[in-house]
């Protein structure tokens, strides 16, 4: 359409060419929305991750923040991203019959599994299950990591009782313990980034 004009001053033959432009024009929208939302769900983690930024700097905004303070909460975030993926390997991993479950966490959790002591002789479906229970956090660097859980580290380095733990250290696991004078007093120090799942007792 557009070689053949209406012929001026013909209300039907104009009518019917406002009519084919405006359905022109809506097919042509659908079609580019079409295209917009496929390349929007090509990676669902980065649209989540620029959703929460968008969502950041309009907090900071609104709240007025110090130039440091919004440098720090984005540098936070950033080096948080890759945790957006943890929900969908998880449910990729809830799809899955219980003993491929198991091989597939004690094959990326064994390092950190046989460090703690009361997990050696635990039963295959607890492991699982504990696993499956753990929690993603990150602490910033010089922050104080406090609690009564089991820390496992996955990325980055602490200071534990004069002891450096990087991937694979834990600390915490006299959690189970009833009473609080037998458990450990210290408290763990980041160092960098510290990205750790917790499990509280």
């Amino acid at each position: 359409y557009g070689d053949i004009a209406a012929t001026h001053g013909n209300a039907l033959e104009q009518t019917v060419a406002t009519v084919l432009m405006f359905t022109n024009s809506i097919m042509w929208g659908r079609v580019i929305a079409t295209f917009c939302e496929v390349l929007a769900t090509m990676n669902p983690a980065l649209t989540d991750f620029r959703i929460t930024m968008d969502n950041l700097n309009r907090y900071v905004s609104s709240h007025n923040l110090p130039h440091a303070l919004r440098q720090r909460l984005r540098d936070y975030f950033h080096r948080t991203q890759h945790l957006q993926k943890t929900s969908a390997f998880r449910s990729v991993l809830m799809r899955m019959s219980p003993t491929l479950q198991l091989e597939l966490l004690w094959h990326t959790n064994k390092v950190w599994i046989e460090r703690v002591g009361w997990l050696r002789m635990a039963e295959p479906g607890f492991i699982t299950h504990l696993v499956l229970s753990l929690k993603p956090m990150v602490f910033a660097p010089s922050e104080l990591v406090t609690g009564n859980m089991l820390y496992i580290v996955w990325r980055g380095a602490a200071i534990f009782g004069g002891r450096m733990l990087r991937a694979g250290g834990i600390w915490g696991d006299d959690m189970i313990l009833s009473s609080e004078k037998l458990r450990t007093q210290w408290c763990a120090r980041a160092l960098t980034y510290l990205e750790v799942y917790l499990i509280s007792r």
